[in-house]
């Protein structure tokens, strides 16, 4: 008798959304950043220009809102935020790349951050952004699945990075509410039926009390997986590391110096260079100051915590993945 077979999972390929980036700041939650632990890691407090005191960092976040199966593969739907919510930021990330004009040469925009030995990394940030998710749907992320990533650069020029992930932090907010849930609902029903705990019935008609009570409203309450391989320890914690280091190390620098080193007119320095070099920054050896990948992996491994230097929108994270999602998971019972 033939064992078996384990059937082969899906290919996951990412499809990613930057809806939060085209939308106005009051269509987005911002979440208090952490000053004292900025200071703290000697990454300078800036005013932007629209009057937000927050740390020099940049964060991002991109969770899977959705997946769509089909016959051969799973696309996963991949929500990126990223902050500050601010101008220059803004014009640097949605700036496109004609890296090459008529006779070849290459062509350099004022919000190009050159990467050392790497002329091609003058890139589209969405495109690379898009492109950097392709490792991570490689991972077969569950819907829900998280990753926050931090880069800010300190006032001695080090480049300072930190990642968060996991695959179950939506459900273990899930099961938390609806077991809160749960509990209101029972004390609210058994309220109602004092001193008794319920009604009393006889031959299908209810004596007590005599006036009507809703019925118990219950929720499912979601099962959680004994272990989460996206969080640190689980097998996909170094591979997740990697990614962020080869693939969003890059990106983040760029935006990082167009939103506080290149954010004045045509990608000069504006409001917050000059507040970076009032803090002790040496800008004019910015450039001077490079990181490796490996370098990076071992700054990651130390700041496993740091995506709360920055500001990061939406903070009630269940909101990203919709009340389809939550009904689907805490399903009303009776």
């Amino acid at each position: 008798m033939m064992p078996p077979q384990t059937p082969i999972p899906l290919r996951h390929l990412a499809q990613v959304s930057f809806r939060d980036q085209l939308t106005s700041q009051q269509g987005r939650k911002e979440v208090k950043p952490d000053l004292d632990f900025a200071r703290q890691q000697r990454i300078a407090i800036v005013r932007l220009s629209n009057g937000s005191r927050i740390p020099a960092a940049i964060g991002l976040r991109t969770t899977v809102t959705k997946q769509t199966p089909s016959d051969s593969y799973v696309t996963d739907h991949w929500h990126v935020t990223i902050s500050p919510f601010d101008n220059a930021l803004l014009r640097r990330l949605h700036a496109k790349r004609n890296p090459h004009d008529a006779k070849g040469r290459v062509q350099l925009g004022a919000y190009d951050a050159p990467i050392p030995q790497a002329l091609e990394a003058r890139y589209d940030a969405l495109a690379a952004i898009r492109q950097a998710h392709e490792p991570f749907s490689a991972l077969c992320p569950t819907e829900g699945t998280v990753v926050e990533v931090t880069f800010a650069i300190t006032q001695d020029l080090t480049r300072v990075m930190g990642y968060q992930a996991s695959s179950t932090q939506f459900l273990r907010t899930l099961t938390s509410q609806a077991v809160n849930h749960n509990i209101r609902e029972q004390e609210k029903y058994a309220a109602a039926h004092w001193p008794l705990k319920g009604p009393v019935r006889l031959l299908d008609r209810q004596f007590y009390p005599w006036w009507s009570v809703e019925p118990l409203h219950l929720w499912d309450v979601p099962a959680l997986p004994l272990s989460d391989p996206w969080e640190p320890g689980g097998v996909y914690w170094e591979a997740i590391g990697d990614v962020v280091a080869r693939e969003f190390a890059p990106i983040l620098e760029s935006l990082w110096k167009a939103a506080f080193f290149q954010d004045g007119e045509q990608g000069r320095e504006g409001r917050a260079a000059v507040q970076l070099r009032a803090a002790g920054y040496d800008l004019d050896h910015l450039e001077a100051t490079r990181m490796g990948v490996g370098p990076l992996r071992e700054l990651m491994r130390e700041n496993r915590r740091s995506g709360n230097l920055t500001q990061l929108g939406t903070p009630d994270l269940l909101e990203e993945l919709g009340p389809e999602y939550i009904a689907r998971l805490t399903h009303h019972g009776g």
